[in-house]
Parts: structure tokens; C-alpha cells; sequence
């Protein structure tokens, strides 16, 4: 805290740092500047997750224990070690998954949704900053890589920023400098998310815009119709993808003449029909977390050779449900599936009892997810923030269902839930304290 007091006659005001917030920030930027910083950033990603743990051990290590479903996860794809055909990297990454699930939940229960927004959008600003200045395009005139390995790496990065900057510019419970920065971020974020050139990430984030909008409409409607407003959304959506789908043809046609894309999606069918085979031969477990794309492996040697990927790194099966049911097989899979509908239904619900900036992130970000989950792999990995937002907006929604559920039962507004567990005192400072 840095406090300040009567000068010359003047008097000067107070900051008052929240540490948790400076730490989970921390954690964002050395996972959203990871590829730049290589060991040094997964290090100090590590020691500001430890920095957090170790301010309050004792309700850290209760929150954890609160949330041990999620841990399954880990614990899951570490104990494929024993059938992994290589068992030292399953132990690695799956200790890494650990402790970046480990720290997500911390990050949970130490921020609350609204910090939790503002610190993200902050890192991503930056991010999109520093791949202005230090970018790069590939060398073939494929697409702009920012500060990333490959263009859907940026892309993704990208979309993020879009989303959090969408959530503060609709959200009409902050100031008006954080709607303002919103406002004026979502072009510099869709800019960049076209120089990507990026069709699959640069459409989840058109539906995000989309869902944010149709989000922010919501809180016109009572909240007892609302539900209903969904209902009808969501059969408008499906009577789209009918008449999509009756006119199929047509349709991709365009896309992939657009997009300069062939007419598999970039090998996407084959490679789903690989993975489907691979996970009869190993349904349960799997063939070992991260055993999969490793040098000198048949199947991946023979992709890598298939696709032209002389790097033979950045590839994988193109869905995020196939790709990793290879690797920790169905149960594993199944775990992540559990974990990933809580973050979507919870996220749902929320924003449809309570518009705010907060909730329409998490409903902005889960909805192009869900989408862009069955065409690339968009989570569940180690060090990744994407993972991360996924955890948090798990344990955090789980938390605030069942704080809802209380005050319900004690005849308290749904409202009560929030203001009682993440009310946020000094609403304008980007790290201000945060009581949770």
C-alpha cells in the first residue's frame, strides 16, 4: 500500500495494492509471453502461482480441497504414466498441469470476477501491444504471428483480448474510463485478429461479439422471461444451422474459396477420422498425457511427414474432445467435458440473472469456445491461458451456484450471492485491494 499524507499544505490520496491481484497478473503475463520467454517465463509463472499460495496456506489449501473435483484432472492424466509409452514426459506435463490447475483455483478464490476481468484485460492489452511493436508475419505472407509461434497461437490471444475488451465496453457496472478502454480496444483487437488471418478464431470471435450483444439486451428483459428469450434464441440458432446444413455445399464452397482453405478444412476430416481409430484401440486411458506428438513416434512421424510440418511441433487432431481422448482416453476426456459444461451452464446462468462486465465475459468466452472446440483444441493443456480462464470460470461459477442456492434457501435476492462474497470496494483501480 502506498499511502500518502499532508504536504505542503496538500493533501495526497491513498493507493491501496491488493498482492493477490499483482501476483494473479503476474501469472497472466508469463503465460501470455511464454512463447517469447521460453523456461524463464514457465518460471515465473510458477513462482508468482507459489507467491499466492503461500499468502493464505491454510484458506488456500481449503479452496482446493473445496474444488477437488477439478483436480481429478490432473491427477487423471498423471496417472496414465503407467500405461504412457513415455512415462517421463507424462510425469513432467502432467505435473505442470498440477500446478497450473492448482493455481487457477487459487486465482479463483482470490479475485473477484470483476478484478479477475480487469487484470486479464490489462495483460491481454499488452500482449497486443508488444505484437505491435515486436511482431512478426511469417515468412511465407501466411499471416501476422505477433509475439507467437503460429498464427492461431496469436489468433487465439487475440479473440481473448476482443472478448475481454467487448465485456467492458457492454458491461454498464464499471467506470467510464474501463468502458472507454473497452470501447477502444475491440477495433485494435480485430485488426489484429484479421492480420492473423485466422479464419476459424476470427469467426468465434464474431459469435462472441454477437453473444455479448444479444447478452446485453437481456437485461431489458424481466428476468423471469429471459430464460424464455434464450429458448427461442437457441431454436433460431438450430433452425440457422438446418437451412446451413440443407445448404451445405454452397455454403462451405464459399468459405473455403474465401478463406483459400481445401476442401477437408485443412485435413481436419482425416485427421479426425485417425483420432477415432486411435481411440478404439485405447478407449479408456489412452496412449499417456503428452505421449502422443513425440519424436520418433509412428503415428506422429507419419502426420508431421503427411501435413509438411518439418518442425513437428504445433500439431495435433484439430478437436479438443477427439485429440485429447487420445492421450488420457475417455475418462479423461470425460473429466474434462464435466469441467468445461459447469464453466459453460454456470457463465449462462449467471449473465442471464446479472448482466455485468464480469458475466458477460465468462458467457462471451465459454459460447466461440464451445464452437472452436470442434475444430481445434482450445484447452486443458499446461501453462495455457486459455486452461486457465476454463478453471476459473469453473470454480467460480460453481461457487457462486452454490452461494445462490444459500441465499435462496434464506429468502435473500440472487444478488445477495455476489455483493456478499465478491464485493470489490475501490471499483476504478485496475489492482486495487480485493477483500476476497
Amino acid at each position: 500500500m502506498i499511502a500518502g499524507g499532508a504536504m505542503a499544505g496538500r493533501r495526497i490520496g491513498t493507493i491501496t495494492v491488493c498482492p493477490n491481484t499483482i501476483l494473479a497478473f503476474g501469472a497472466f503475463m508469463s503465460l501470455l509471453f511464454v512463447f517469447r520467454l521460453g523456461a524463464l517465463g514457465a518460471l515465473l509463472f510458477l513462482c508468482t502461482g507459489a507467491l499466492l499460495l503461500l499468502r493464505r496456506p491454510l484458506a488456500n489449501m481449503t479452496a482446493i480441497w473445496r474444488d477437488g473435483w477439478i483436480v481429478l484432472l490432473p491427477l487423471w492424466s498423471g496417472l496414465t504414466i503407467l500405461w504412457s509409452a513415455h512415462p517421463e514426459l507424462t510425469l513432467r506435463y502432467g505435473i505442470q498441469l498440477g500446478l497450473t490447475t492448482v493455481i487457477a483455483i487459487v486465482i479463483a478464490h482470490r479475485l473477484s470476477p470483476r478484478t479477475l476481468l480487469r487484470t486479464v484485460f490489462v495483460a491481454l492489452l499488452l500482449a497486443a501491444m508488444a505484437s505491435i511493436v515486436i511482431g512478426r508475419a511469417r515468412s511465407d505472407g501466411g499471416g501476422y504471428l505477433g509475439i507467437y509461434g503460429s498464427k492461431n497461437a496469436f489468433a487465439q490471444v487475440m479473440t481473448l483480448f476482443v472478448i475481454a475488451s467487448m465485456a467492458l465496453a457492454l458491461g454498464r457496472d464499471g467506470t467510464r474510463r474501463w468502458r472507454i478502454a473497452g470501447v477502444f480496444s475491440v477495433p485494435v483487437g480485430l485488426i489484429l485478429l484479421t492480420m492473423a488471418n485466422s479464419v476459424g478464431w476470427l469467426i468465434a470471435a464474431v459469435l462472441a461479439v454477437i453473444a455479448g450483444f444479444v447478452f446485453a439486451l437481456m437485461r431489458r428483459i424481466h428476468r423471469r422471461y429471459r430464460l424464455l428469450a434464450v429458448c427461442l434464441l437457441v431454436l433460431a440458432v438450430l433452425a440457422a444451422a438446418l437451412i446451413a446444413w440443407a445448404n451445405q455445399d454452397a455454403i462451405l464452397a464459399a468459405i473455403l474459396k474465401t478463406s483459400g482453405k481445401d476442401v477437408t478444412l485443412t485435413g481436419r476430416t482425416y485427421l479426425w477420422r485417425v483420432a477415432l481409430s486411435e481411440i478404439a484401440a485405447h478407449p479408456l486411458g489412452g496412449q499417456g498425457y503428452q505421449a502422443v506428438w513425440v519424436v520418433g513416434e509412428p503415428l506422429a512421424e507419419s502426420l508431421w511427414r503427411e501435413f509438411y510440418i518439418p518442425t513437428k511441433t504445433g500439431f495435433h487432431f484439430h478437436n479438443t474432445w477427439l485429440s485429447n481422448a487420445v492421450e488420457i482416453g475417455v475418462v479423461g476426456a470425460a473429466i474434462q467435458a464435466a469441467i468445461f459444461l459447469v464453466a459453460l451452464f454456470t457463465s449462462l446462468w449467471r449473465v442471464l440473472q446479472v448482466t455485468r462486465a464480469d458475466t458477460l465475459f465468462a458467457a462471451m468466452l465459454m459460447v466461440p469456445l464451445t464452437v472452436m472446440s470442434m475444430v481445434e483444441v482450445v484447452g486443458f493443456q499446461q501453462f495455457q491461458m486459455v486452461t486457465m480462464l476454463i478453471l476459473i470460470i469453473a470454480v467460480q461459477g460453481r461457487r457462486h451456484m452454490a452461494s445462490a442456492r444459500s441465499d435462496q434457501r434464506r429468502g435473500r435476492p440472487l444478488e445477495a450471492a455476489h455483493h456478499r462474497r465478491w464485493s470489490t470496494p475501490v471499483a476504478a483501480a485496475p489492482f486495487a485491494h480485493d477483500p476476497s
